[in-house]
């Protein structure tokens, strides 16, 4: 009531409406400090808030694992390698669209001996059987490669698969061949590589 007495007076007095508000607060801030330094409880919320502050996560560190013991690199030639084969002395590497020869009589020291043109996609998987390599090159199929000489292997013949060729097994006259969505393809590769005819599956 007091309070609003006092805002009408100042109204009828003209004085500004932001020294008014100042004057009320100054005013109710005087009253709550004369009832408080005589003991009169003040309804009137007057504490400041404590803020609380946010403890930091703890942060734990992962363990190192240890190396493998016994276990340790003898040699490494080339990137973009998905499939190997070994023949004797020889290690047959898909590197990329190349087939690579590599002579690995000495482990800890592997050396090119020769490698295939660039092929029509990239060695996916391998297979050697005596004189020839059989390769499951992605989008362009099988390719049969003629690894007589280590050191000049060459294409002498191919099967396009229907869906790119991704593994591949041989067994006597056939090459099995996994082709993505068409499924098994089974090639016959009985010495007539300047006709491979597929000899079933769908």
């Amino acid at each position: 009531m007091e309070e609003t007495i006092f805002v009408a007076w100042m109204h009828e007095r003209g004085i500004p409406v932001i020294t008014r508000s100042l004057l009320v607060v100054l005013c109710l801030t005087l009253v709550m400090s004369s009832c408080q330094a005589v003991g009169v409880p003040v309804t009137q919320e007057t504490e400041a808030t404590t803020l609380t502050a946010i403890p930091s996560p703890t942060t734990t560190s992962s363990p190192t694992p240890e190396p493998l013991k016994d276990i340790q690199l003898l040699g490494q030639i080339g990137g973009s390698s998905y499939a190997v084969a070994l023949q004797g002395n020889y290690a047959y590497l898909g590197m990329g669209p190349r087939l690579i020869v590599l002579d690995i009589s000495d482990p800890d020291t592997p050396l090119f001996v020769g490698q295939t043109d660039v092929l029509p996609d990239t060695v996916r998987n391998v297979v050697v059987t005596e004189n020839y390599a059989y390769i499951a090159a992605g989008d362009s199929g099988l390719r049969i490669i003629d690894i007589r000489d280590p050191s000049a292997p060459n294409e002498v013949g191919f099967y396009e698969t229907p869906a790119p060729a991704q593994g591949i097994a041989v067994l006597g006259e056939y090459a099995y061949v996994a082709a993505g969505d068409a499924g098994l393809r089974i090639i016959n590769i009985a010495g007539n590589y300047s006709g491979i005819e597929m000899k079933g599956g769908q």
